[in-house]
């Protein structure tokens, strides 16, 4: 089975390649510019982008391309490009020859209102990183509905990891344990579905010959507050941490997973955030 991944050099992107080489499947990394070990692929250069997906001629499609590297990733004008990159390239793949097309969301499109909002700049006209995921989805669903291929949604929640950025949550708590500073916890209440970047690549491996079509979450149905991780640091690793003066204090800050979704018929996940943190630190 060929799958064409664009986006596969991306955090979860590199994880999902070693999985789906593991598996034998035959695969097509691809980047939106020239790139060692990957297939250069801009859907704005449309005949181009169409030519080269009917020579490769994938029978599944895994999209995990959107620009999410930065710590203002959530307000940065990435996201309007990286819709425009989307919606480009679900309009050629409604037209390809391609049987499935999987494609990444994010849990935070649930959100009515993201409190975490508090940390960054005041809402301006400029769509942000929540409201340019709905937007992807939206289009996704319009593209691909009435056309001939399987399509799945995937709603990701919070995934950690090994070679992850340095400034995430998980990252930065473990950094500053090893370096005895002091943490800075900016959302202590919020509740997080923590999944390991493996078990998605292997959540996602699970769903590529399954016949079916929906906005599947990827989580592991338990929730966690940002608050007891660093509770647990500091009795377990002695990790120094303080709530920022800043913080919201409120407790509605919640994103986790049904352990009623579709997801866990296929693949439940194995790996667990305290026994992942207790390697990194022992």
């Amino acid at each position: 089975m060929r799958i064409l991944i664009p986006g596969a050099s991306g955090f979860i992107g590199q994880q999902l390649l070693e999985v789906l080489k593991q598996n034998g499947y035959s695969i097509f990394p691809t980047s939106r510019t020239s790139k060692k070990g990957f297939i250069e692929l801009n859907p704005f250069r449309h005949d181009q982008a169409t030519q080269l997906i009917q020579e490769i001629s994938p029978h599944v499609v895994i999209n995990l391309s959107w620009n999410a590297r930065n710590p203002d990733y959530f307000t940065n004008l990435e996201n309007e490009s990286s819709l425009s990159w989307n919606q480009a390239l679900f309009s050629i793949l409604a037209k390809s020859s391609v049987e499935k097309v999987i494609s990444i969301g994010s849990s935070i499109e649930s959100k009515t209102d993201y409190l975490g909002r508090r940390n960054f700049p005041e809402k301006s006209s400029t769509k942000d990183y929540r409201e340019t995921k709905i937007e992807a989805r939206k289009s996704f669903v319009r593209h691909l509905e009435n056309s001939d291929k399987q399509h799945i949604w995937l709603r990701v929640f919070q995934v950690y990891g090994p070679g992850q950025e340095a400034w995430r949550f998980i990252p930065s708590i473990i950094n500053a344990t090893k370096q005895h500073v002091t943490f800075g916890c900016k959302n202590p209440y919020a509740v997080r579905d923590w999944i390991h970047v493996e078990d998605v690549a292997n959540s996602i491996r699970s769903l590529i010959e399954e016949a079916y079509e929906s906005t599947i979450e990827i989580g592991t149905g338990i929730g966690m507050r940002n608050v007891d991780i660093c509770k647990y640091l500091e009795s377990k690793f002695g990790l120094k941490w303080l709530v920022s003066p800043f913080a919201p204090m409120g407790d509605d800050d919640y994103l986790v997973a049904s352990s009623k979704a579709i997801l866990f018929k296929y693949y439940r996940p194995q790996r667990n955030l305290f026994e992942y943190l207790d390697r990194a630190l022992s």
